[in-house]
């Protein structure tokens, strides 16, 4: 049976999503009534197809494991486990609810768009999942599923761990209940080597595994358990730094002695590596932006001299058309003085000759009277 959006369980919880759905139970987004809090209700119908009494019987203590546990850890990085009701012949695990959606879904997305996550928010989320496995791996306990879908966000992008039904714990996991050991429970595609072969207890070294495999397929969108052994990150991508690139060669580590003890010497190998990362980019930035800066400087420097460059043309030919309309003008009044000194020469050139004129005429009359 489905519930529906508005509909009231047990007087204490408002329906408001279905947000999941798996083999046998479903996952809705709810409001706790009295709280007004959103919290997400994993509820496992007890008649759904080819869920038989035993294995229902052992998703019961599953969750009655995750309770227990969940009332032993409040951490950011921990997906928070509030308790377990019954609604008729259905069972509810009542959780944090995480807003942000799963890691599951952001790897599909970067899968389809073919962009696969940046490496500093790929080490991000892998120092967030690290942390609360250092949680987890501190009260003697192994997740042993971690994988992307079980990796969830909160509103603010932290990421958290959750869904701890097949958590190893001494005294509390089904392990300390059988006097031969089994095969570990998992997901294929997200165990480490031990978990598959090995039927002791596992170290927390196996969770560390699986997290350099899901810190793996985020960067590269691959599945490492289909790449040829010893591949590493670099094969596999460009421009990988070398820190990192040995990391990842460290969690997955085939001996699980050669790896991170536990989560928290994890966290804080990659929190040094993103630090270093972070640093390194900062650094670069800041190269490039002086360099920017020095071609900027250089182009004003160059627009400054061709601004002058242009000024002092503008100021030549200014002064050039002066010269020549000064010239111009000069060449116009000399062309009316030398005019009016011809003119003026020509005047007194006339007079000079009709005054010889006047003296020679009398003198010439007076010849012929007498």
């Amino acid at each position: 049976m489905t519930y529906q959006p508005g509909e009231i369980l047990l007087d204490k919880y408002r329906i408001e999503a279905l947000i999941g759905r798996g083999a046998f139970a479903e996952v809705y987004r709810a409001t706790i009534i009295k709280q007004s809090k959103p919290c997400a209700l994993k509820v496992l119908h007890k008649d759904a197809p080819g869920l038989g009494n035993k294995l229902f019987e052992d998703f019961v203590q599953r969750f009655k494991l995750e309770v227990e546990l969940g009332a032993r850890i409040d951490h950011p990085n921990v997906v928070q486990v509030f308790g377990v009701e019954h609604h008729g012949d259905n069972l509810i695990l009542v959780m944090e609810y995480a807003s942000g959606g799963s890691l599951a879904e952001r790897i599909k997305e970067h899968r389809e768009s073919r962009k696969y996550f940046e490496i500093e928010d790929a080490l991000k989320i892998a120092v967030d999942v690290a942390t609360g496995l250092g949680e987890l791996h501190s009260r003697d306990a192994v997740h042993r599923d971690l994988k992307p879908s079980n990796i969830l966000f909160d509103d603010m992008g932290c990421a958290m761990i959750a869904d701890f039904g097949l958590v190893q714990v001494r005294g509390l996991s089904m392990r300390s209940q059988i006097s031969q050991p089994i095969a570990h429970p998992g997901t294929p595609g997200y165990m480490s080597p031990e978990q598959e072969n090995i039927g002791n207890y596992l170290r927390p070294s196996s969770d560390v595994y699986t997290l350099g495999l899901v810190l793996f397929e985020m960067l590269t969108g691959r599945d490492y358990n289909y790449i040829e052994p010893g591949t590493k990150l670099s094969d596999v991508i460009d421009n990988v730094p070398s820190g990192l690139d040995k990391l990842i060669t460290k969690l997955l580590a085939e001996k699980s002695e050669n790896r991170p003890w536990n989560g928290k010497t994890a966290a804080s190998m990659l929190e040094r590596e993103l630090s270093r990362i972070r640093n390194e980019r900062e650094k670069r930035v800041k190269r490039e932006l002086k360099e920017a800066e020095k071609r900027d400087r250089k182009k004003e420097k160059a627009k400054e001299h061709e601004r002058l460059k242009a000024k002092r043309q503008a100021k030549r030919a200014y002064i050039w058309s002066r010269i020549k309309e000064t010239l111009s003008q000069i060449s116009r009044r000399t062309r009316i003085i030398t005019g009016g000194l011809i003119i003026g020469g020509i005047v007194i050139a006339s007079l000079l000759l009709s005054v010889v004129h006047q003296d020679i005429v009398p003198k010439s009359r007076t010849l012929t009277t007498e």
